[in-house]
């Protein structure tokens, strides 16, 4: 995708050399020469970066700045200052800017700072779409449809408080998730994809959406792990054993009894799949 900067300043010396100095960078350049026309733009169009200067007649900088948070917390914005603003660029970091430029602009120096800016932009673009991931699964985990086997009987709303506990991570295919004989005690739930489970190279059985991993490692934290690698791209929320035990310690004890359960019977059948493996490749090997 193309990232699209908007760069704001009155003096058209200023924008000329911003969309010059950026001319092989392959960004889409949009100037502004006022903080109100650029307030109309960042409305109509979603910026990867914003440059603006800080002294400009009317909405100045810093006054852009405040707007554009408004509607946007997240937009990225670098400032540019010129001497004596250094004050004001300041209370313009205070207020939410990534970064701020001083006049003359040395032009190294505004690739880099655009490049880590956007760097921060595509963080936060992933984030925002694991956080819709995780809001996707917790929402399907509250209606009941499909069920979630490690959070059976338990009500929708201590099941979604139990999921925003964790961290989403992204893997794609052939990551290797947990390396075999880890004992971090994490419990791992997959939010799609599919996840394949084997000991020493061997695959035991495979792991699909809403499906869990280390549940018996949070009771029993130096029980080793096998590896999980992912045989697509895939989600996988993950939570920590302090997480989870501090969790329970604060709910009603059937609820940390149904856990339990829901344990015992996730760590059954993922024994049967094995199992079932197992027989499969002494059949094989008996051919």
């Amino acid at each position: 995708m193309e990232e699209k900067i908007l760069i704001v300043d009155d003096d058209p010396e200023i924008r000329n050399l911003c969309v010059e100095a950026l001319a092989k960078e392959k960004y889409q350049i949009i100037t502004s020469a006022s903080g109100e026309e650029a307030f109309d733009l960042a409305r109509q169009h979603d910026f990867s970066v914003i440059l603006s200067d800080i002294r400009m007649p009317g909405m100045n900088g810093l006054e852009l700045l405040n707007n554009l948070k408004e509607i946007n917390p997240e937009q990225t914005i670098i400032m540019f200052s010129g001497f004596g603003d250094v004050d004001a660029a300041v209370e313009a970091m205070k207020r939410g800017a990534f970064d701020y430029l001083a006049k003359p602009l040395i032009l190294d120096e505004l690739k880099i700072t655009i490049r880590m800016a956007l760097q921060q932009t595509q963080l936060r673009r992933e984030n925002q779409k694991l956080k819709k991931k995780l809001e996707e699964s917790v929402a399907q985990a509250s209606s009941g449809t499909p069920t979630i086997p490690l959070l059976q009987n338990i009500p929708a709303e201590v099941a979604k408080d139990f999921m925003e506990l964790g961290t989403v991570r992204s893997f794609e295919q052939l990551d290797v998730i947990v390396q075999e004989g880890k004992t971090n005690g994490h419990l791992y739930l997959i939010l799609d994809g599919e996840v394949s489970v084997k000991q020493d190279g061997a695959e035991l059985f495979r792991l699909n959406k809403f499906d869990s991993y280390g549940e018996m490692q949070i009771f029993r934290p130096n029980l080793g792990t096998q590896t999980l690698t992912a045989e697509s791209n895939c989600n996988i929320l993950e939570i920590d054993r302090d997480s989870v035990m501090q969790f329970f310690s604060r709910k009603e004890e059937k609820l940390f009894k149904h856990f339990i359960l829901n344990t015992l019977n996730s760590t059954y059948l993922k024994l049967r799949r094995a199992s079932s493996r197992i027989h499969q490749l002494e059949r094989l090997l008996g051919e």
